[in-house]
């Protein structure tokens, strides 16, 4: 009874200033809301960081972040601890978050998509239904956002472009001046029983070091929360070999400002590392990540697929293809801005456009 009378008398304090808050099922997903949330705040907004998930694996640095910029971070591991929080304005980057999780006390759910690749293809059919707003990170994701709206029979939906958040963290990393690291690849595949390290993994880090390059392995997140050993073998081969190392998607990106070339099969990475270095990549073609069946019936083509050619060049899965389009792809010349416009919305500072978007076109923030 005393809870919920706080609870209430909390949400009218709040709703008397500009509020958001920022909401993430893992805390994976803080990366593309960071700079917004940190904007906002140093605006003026009341502003909370929210995460459900076990509070327990959290980084370490993690509250502290937050606690420096004066942000409350709350746990929110149920729904009625979230609905607790008479949440108004919600903006988030994960995916297949029913508005019902934020109960009555919610007006807006604005969706910042954590990927480059498309809304309808890799994702469930709905997992973006209870979302009403999108800051969308590229056209495509405006386009895609609208159709499946279309298709799922909900009402009318906003969506702003405003570029994708996770880049104004990975910009932070960039070294002042690009320094050659030599023959240095990237390999960098998605998730899914097929992925390219499941496929040829082993044989393709064997190749790629006899050939004289150093190698990097960019498992999907996936693949530390849920190992199959696949990584540890890998591992355990090249355990006392410098030129090969992994990197936790979680723990910075600093492979991908000093690689030469980045493989993959059809991961979202790709398109981050076309953006930011103005590099073509490698995709090597195999069985694809559907989580959509009805995804052709829409009529709209998935990203990750459509700008493969255009982003670079496309494989046969296999050591031996691979190594060969590494020679071919070393001949390519730069990205061109036109081909990154399509996929992209370029802001310097996305969390600076994020909080123009909330101060001059999400009216509700005003309580």
């Amino acid at each position: 009874m005393l809870g919920s009378l706080i609870d209430k008398l909390r949400g009218r304090f709040r709703s008397r200033e500009r509020c958001v808050d920022f909401y993430c099922s893992t805390w994976i997903d803080e990366i593309w809301v960071r700079s917004s949330a940190l904007a906002a705040r140093r605006a003026g907004f009341a502003t909370r960081l929210i995460v459900s998930n076990d509070r327990d694996g959290w980084p370490l640095d993690f509250a502290a972040r937050y606690a420096r910029a004066g942000i409350p971070l709350e746990w929110a591991p149920s729904v009625a601890s979230l609905q607790a929080l008479a949440c108004r304005v919600v903006v988030t980057a994960s995916s297949g978050i029913p508005r019902g999780y934020f109960g009555e006390s919610l007006v807006r759910l604005i969706h910042m998509p954590h990927s480059l690749a498309s809304l309808h293809v890799i994702y469930e059919p709905n997992a973006f239904d209870g979302c009403d707003t999108l800051f969308a990170a590229g056209p495509h994701h405006a386009r895609e956002f609208e159709i499946l709206g279309r298709a799922n029979g909900l009402g009318s939906r906003l969506s702003f472009p405003a570029g994708y958040g996770k880049f104004d963290v990975m910009r932070e990393e960039a070294p002042a001046v690009e320094t050659p690291a030599g023959k240095h690849v990237l390999i960098a595949p998605s998730w899914g029983e097929n992925n390219l390290l499941n496929l040829i993994g082993l044989s393709l880090t064997e190749h790629l070091v006899g050939a004289g390059w150093n190698v990097t392995l960019r498992p999907h997140p996936s693949f530390f929360f849920s190992p199959d050993g696949l990584l540890d073998s890998i591992l355990e081969r090249f355990v006392e070999d410098p030129r090969v190392s992994v990197e936790r998607s979680t723990g910075g990106s600093a492979a991908l400002w000093t690689a030469d070339a980045l493989v993959t099969d059809y991961s979202g990475f790709a398109l981050e590392f076309a953006a930011l270095r103005q590099r073509p990549c490698l995709f090597v073609d195999g069985p694809r990540k559907i989580l959509n069946p009805g995804w052709g019936a829409l009529g709209q083509p998935a990203a990750e697929i459509d700008f493969r050619e255009r982003l670079g060049l496309v494989v046969e899965t296999g050591s031996q293809a691979i190594l060969d389009g590494l020679g071919r792809l070393a001949a390519a010349g730069s990205l061109g801005p036109d081909v990154l416009a399509d996929f992209l919305y370029e802001e310097p500072r996305i969390g600076e456009r994020v909080l123009a978007l909330l101060a001059n076109d999400i009216p509700e923030v005003n309580g």
